[in-house]
C-alpha cells in the first residue's frame, strides 16, 4: 500500500484513539462487553468481503488491450474467504469464539445481545461502502487493514494487561492471529487497488492520469469515511464501558 494510504491509516484518530491506550484497564465486565460488540464487527466481515467479491469487474488497458479478468481481480478476497467465514475450524470467527468462551461467554451470549448504535453504524457504514463499487470496497476495507495492524497490536497489548491483573485466562489467539495476518491482508487489498490507480504512463496519456487521479481520491476518501465510523465507535466504547480506576489501576 502507497505512501498516502499508509499515512491514512497511521494518522487517522481512529488508530490513535485513548480508547485503544486505556484498552488494558478495561475491568473483566468492560472486556467482556467489548466481546459482545466486536462480536458484531467481526461476524459480519465475511459478508463485506462477499459482497465487494460480487462487485469485481473485467479491466481493460486500452492502449495493450491487456484484460485483467473480474476472478483474477478479486482472487485476494476469495483466499480471505476461506478464512474469515464463522463455521471455518481454522478460521478467525472459531479463535472469536474461542476468545469469548474463555470469558464466559457463549455463541448464545452473542447473538441475542443487542449492540450500541454505533456498533451498528459501523457495520452498516461497512455494508454501505462495499455496495457502492469493487473500488471503495477495497479500498475502504485495505486501508482499515492497514490500521488494524497498530489496532491489534494494541488490543492484544491491553487484553495481556487485563488478564495478568485480574487472573482471568483470555485466550488471545484473535488478537495475536491478526497482528501476525494483518499486514499481509492489507497488501492484498494494496493489490486489488493498484490497476485503478497506478497510470501506465500519464506523460504519454493524459486522459488516464487523469482517471487514476479521480480514483485515487475515490479510494483514499472511502477509507477516510469507515476509519470516521471506527472513530465514533471508539468513542462509545471509551464512554459507556467500565474502565478500572485508581491505585492498582
Amino acid at each position: 500500500m502507497d505512501a498516502e494510504f499508509i499515512s491514512l491509516a497511521r494518522d487517522h484518530p481512529a488508530t490513535n484513539h485513548p480508547f485503544l491506550g486505556r484498552f488494558g484497564s478495561l475491568t473483566v465486565e468492560g472486556f467482556r462487553q467489548f466481546v459482545r460488540e466486536q462480536y458484531r464487527l467481526s461476524s459480519t466481515f465475511s459478508q463485506a468481503l462477499a459482497t465487494a467479491y460480487g462487485l469485481a469487474e473485467e479491466l481493460v488497458d486500452t492502449d495493450s488491450g491487456r484484460v485483467l479478468p473480474a476472478w483474477q481481480l478479486a482472487q485476494p478476497l476469495a483466499d480471505l474467504l476461506r478464512v474469515e467465514p464463522w463455521g471455518s475450524p481454522d478460521g478467525h470467527g472459531s479463535a472469536f469464539l474461542a476468545m469469548a468462551d474463555s470469558v464466559g461467554l457463549s455463541l448464545d451470549d452473542l447473538t441475542q445481545h443487542r449492540p450500541y448504535g454505533e456498533t451498528q453504524a459501523f457495520t452498516d457504514a461497512r455494508a454501505r461502502i462495499c455496495r457502492d463499487s469493487f473500488l471503495r470496497a477495497v479500498s475502504a476495507l485495505g486501508v482499515t487493514e492497514c490500521a488494524n495492524v497498530t489496532i491489534f497490536g494494541r488490543y492484544l497489548d491491553g487484553a495481556r494487561q487485563i488478564r495478568d491483573r485480574e487472573r482471568v485466562p483470555i485466550d488471545l489467539d484473535y488478537f495475536e492471529v491478526h497482528v501476525r495476518d494483518e499486514p499481509d491482508d492489507a497488501a492484498k487489498f494494496a493489490g486489488m487497488m493498484a490497476p485503478y490507480l497506478s497510470p501506465h504512463d500519464p506523460g504519454v496519456c493524459s486522459s488516464r492520469g487523469e482517471r487514476a487521479a479521480w480514483n485515487r481520491d475515490i479510494a483514499l476518501y472511502a477509507g477516510q469515511e469507515l476509519l470516521d465510523a471506527r472513530k465514533t465507535w471508539y468513542d462509545t466504547l471509551d464512554r459507556r464501558l467500565a474502565f478500572k480506576s485508581g491505585p492498582g489501576q
